[in-house]
């Protein structure tokens, strides 16, 4: 597989390497630039070629909007890929779930056995699942990562969700440099259902807090852990569990969406689209603790396809919600949050060569913009993104991609400072 991903890689960087370097020379003032590449491919979708190559989408967010790339790649994935920067905005690493890979495609010094926990072999491109693993810089060590990851599992009849494990990258200073030290180490272990994780910082503006749930509807109960990483260590700092929050379902019918955190690390945003009472949940956080408040809740507006997504705008005053056939807006000042729903675009029928550009999964761009796939070949994007109601301008099918995005890569806000 290191050979057949090396040309993959071979084929993308050759065209464009030498020109993020540059630019992320340039960029090395700004700094925290480590979402600056997103890389998307999908062979799940009903047209994809049963053989390479595949068609691969290239974010390139040295501008606003992003430079898209067209690339045919020997080797593909399955529904999400992390794909590391430095500081500046360098490429420096990349994972499908299984390794971890140099960006030039050469596998990285202990790099291979990501995730060990056997699945099906339906899913020979990359791990599957969206929102699974994420990167982080370690904090004080420059050059050295985190890569956080949910570990899946099948036991013949359910999937499984029961462990996240954290692997280490020391030494990735550069190009083709960089070793793993550390790899699979359970931070949450034998879980039921570990429920999407997310991430923001510490109020020092170095450390790492990690917030999830396991949801166990064999007992009932939801527990949430929020863990610490520090420069050498990473702990439990609280477990709560919080009544208020909802009931848990079976895992099997379990409808949790990627979390997200507001870019001020206030607010820890949950979303259940087939909750169409209290699907919408809103809990106040504390970066100096790490503890949760008690939720505010409200329905989520359930559309033709049970989907959808969330994100908060980068002054972390609007909230987004789509439910693929609407994009809602909500003010998070104000005193009742439901009440100040504002419907920011409707789906128009537009159906391309890949189906209907309805709106899906959403997440905050590294410009400020909030993109929001909608499993087309087409990307949308809230280009007023602070803008209160339909002022906000949503742009649709701003962007266009060669192949359906299944879903956008999973960054925190590495720009967050201290309180």
């Amino acid at each position: 597989m290191g050979d057949t991903f090396y040309r993959f890689f071979f084929l993308i960087m050759k065209t464009i390497l030498s020109i993020i370097f540059i630019l992320g020379n340039l960029a090395a003032s700004v700094g925290q630039k480590h979402d600056n590449f997103w890389i998307v491919i999908n062979p799940t979708w009903d047209n994809a070629p049963a053989d390479p190559p595949y068609p691969a989408v290239f974010f390139d967010f040295t501008n606003s909007p992003p430079i898209v790339s067209y690339v045919n790649s020997l080797y593909s994935l399955n529904s999400q890929g992390l794909f590391m920067s430095d500081e500046a905005g360098t490429p420096l690493f990349f994972s499908n779930g299984y390794s971890i890979y140099h960006a030039d495609g050469t596998l990285m010094l202990n790099g291979n056995g990501i995730n060990p926990y056997p699945l099906p072999i339906s899913y020979p491109f990359g791990y599957p699942g969206i929102a699974m693993m994420m990167g982080l810089p370690r904090p004080g060590k420059p050059g050295d990562y985190y890569m956080l990851h949910l570990q899946w599992g099948w036991d013949g009849l359910y999937w499984l969700v029961p462990d996240l494990l954290l692997t280490q990258i020391e030494g990735a200073m550069e190009q083709g440099i960089g070793e793993v030290t550390v790899k699979n180490k359970p931070l949450i272990s034998g879980a039921y259902w570990l429920e999407y994780f997310n991430v923001t910082k510490h109020a020092n503006g170095r450390d790492w807090w990690v917030v999830l749930s396991d949801a166990n509807s064999d007992t009932g109960v939801r527990t949430f852990y929020s863990l610490l990483l520090g420069p050498d260590s990473v702990s439990t700092v609280n477990t709560q569990i919080i009544e208020k929050y909802g009931p848990v379902t079976e895992r099997w019918n379990n409808h949790i969406h990627p979390r997200v955190f507001s870019p001020d690390g206030k607010y820890f945003i949950s979303l259940d689209v087939r909750d169409t009472l209290n699907g919408i949940r809103i809990l106040p956080f504390d970066r100096c603790n790490g503890i949760l408040g008690e939720p505010v809740t409200f329905p989520f507006p359930a559309g033709h396809w049970g989907a959808g997504g969330v994100a908060v705008s980068p002054n972390s005053r609007r909230l987004y919600i789509s439910n693929t056939e609407y994009v809602f807006q909500y003010d998070l000042y104000a005193s009742d949050i439901a009440s100040s729903v504002d419907t920011v675009a409707i789906y128009d029928g537009y159906i391309d060569s890949f189906g209907t550009t309805v709106f899906g999964y959403m997440h905050l761009g590294p410009d400020g913009k909030i993109y929001v796939n909608p499993g087309a070949k087409w990307t949308n994007y809230v280009a007023k993104h602070n803008q209160g109601g339909m002022e906000c301008s949503l742009q649709r099918r701003a962007l266009e991609l060669t192949i359906p995005a299944s879903g956008p890569p999973y960054y925190p806000n590495y720009r967050l400072g201290p309180i």
